[in-house]
């Protein structure tokens, strides 16, 4: 992709609401296409049903050239990827994170500001496992953020996980 944006042949990027995944336009044709990667985007499927806010429509993230270093196009791709993380404990908190995410750009089209969740979508609460992986650190359910964050949402977050 990065050879394309330095020759200057893309105008725009678009995000898809419910999958992450990315179109890339010239002059509003669409160009090149990425989609997530499995099984992140059969995850995201499934996280989807429900919120018409997490629909399949596309919507604008990046116009190029560039106005700065923020790959805003990126940047959002990578919230997608890291709700992925969440879902594997708590699927009702990553889909509020995406339709948090997901409404966001649908609004602001990722110009300025960030969503509510960009914290927990971050290195803060994201980290690489030995093997590469990203993985929750430990300790989330009792961040009073997170707890924060979700009861403002109507969701009152187990104090154990699943099975326990």
């Amino acid at each position: 992709m990065a050879a394309y944006d330095r020759r200057g042949l893309l105008t725009s990027a678009e995000i898809r609401l419910d999958t992450g995944d990315l179109r890339y336009r010239y002059l509003g044709l669409p160009l090149v296409y990425e989609r997530m990667p499995e099984p992140q985007r059969s995850q995201l499927l499934a996280l989807a049903a429900g919120p018409e806010v997490l629909c399949p429509a596309w919507h604008a993230c990046a116009t190029f050239p560039l106005p700065s270093s923020n790959n805003t196009h990126l940047m959002c791709r990578g919230w997608y990827a890291k709700a992925c993380v969440w879902a594997k404990q708590d699927p009702r908190l990553a889909r509020l994170m995406l339709e948090d995410v997901a409404n966001y750009i649908a609004t602001k089209n990722a110009a300025h500001g960030l969503p509510e969740c960009s914290m927990m979508l971050s290195a803060l609460f994201i980290e690489p496992d030995a093997g590469g992986r990203l993985v929750l650190k430990q300790g989330w359910r009792q961040c009073g953020d997170v707890a924060a964050y979700a009861t403002e949402r109507g969701y009152n977050l187990p104090t154990t996980e699943p099975g326990e």
